[in-house]
């Protein structure tokens, strides 16, 4: 017993285990490169990403192999999580198709509100990057992907076929990006609730065949 428990104390520290301890440094620098990225003028640099993540570059390299893998990174992380509030918006509101589609859209909204600096990141920093363009390219194709699947869920029947749906759900999720960035950045005029009116009517547009139910 005595043995096991020394065991456990080498294996931890501060409560967290060496894996524990290595996801969150990896994530610290995924959170610092998305801010750095944010920052209007920002020559992101390693070394500057670590300074803003409280590391050594020991500890970059410890999780990416160089500055421009830890941009993919960023850059996924940030798809994952709109995938995963979007997909949660929708699996969670029942109703007609109107109320799904505008509690998936406020959804959005709420994200980008509240992580600009994510938004920036999927909307101008990715397109600022040439291995970044590459990626932003798939992931758009796995957003039509989702758009597809939901508008089929919510539309039923009345749902684009699935290969109409992926092309009018990678024209979708392009033009709200943009959209978002827009009013974000000053350069469009619309109140909170225009904007999520805007982008609920796109939805609906390019998701349903037929009048929204």
């Amino acid at each position: 017993m005595t043995g096991s428990k020394r065991s456990v104390a080498r294996r931890t520290y501060g409560g967290q285990t060496a894996d524990e301890r290595r996801a969150d440094r990896r994530q610290r620098l995924v959170d610092a490169v998305i801010a750095e990225l944010a920052v209007p003028g920002q020559t992101v640099t390693m070394t500057g990403v670590c300074a803003s993540a409280g590391l050594t570059e020991r500890y970059f390299y410890e999780s990416f192999a160089s500055l421009d893998a830890l941009l993919v990174e960023a850059l996924e992380t940030v798809a994952t999580e709109i995938l995963a509030v979007t997909t949660t918006a929708a699996a969670a509101t029942s109703g007609p198709a109107s109320r799904r589609v505008q509690d998936v859209v406020e959804a959005f909204a709420r994200y980008a509100e509240e992580r600009p600096e994510r938004l920036h990141l999927i909307v101008i920093s990715s397109q600022a990057y040439p291995h970044l363009r590459t990626r932003r390219a798939e992931l758009l194709d796995t957003f039509g992907e989702a758009f597809a699947v939901e508008s089929a869920a919510i539309y039923g029947e009345h749902a684009w076929p699935a290969r109409r749906a992926k092309a009018h759900g990678m024209a979708m999720v392009a033009g709200l990006a943009e959209l978002f960035a827009a009013q974000f950045a000053g350069t469009l005029d619309l109140s909170r609730e225009e904007l999520i009116d805007s982008a609920r009517a796109m939805f609906e547009a390019l998701g349903s065949r037929h009048s929204p139910v």
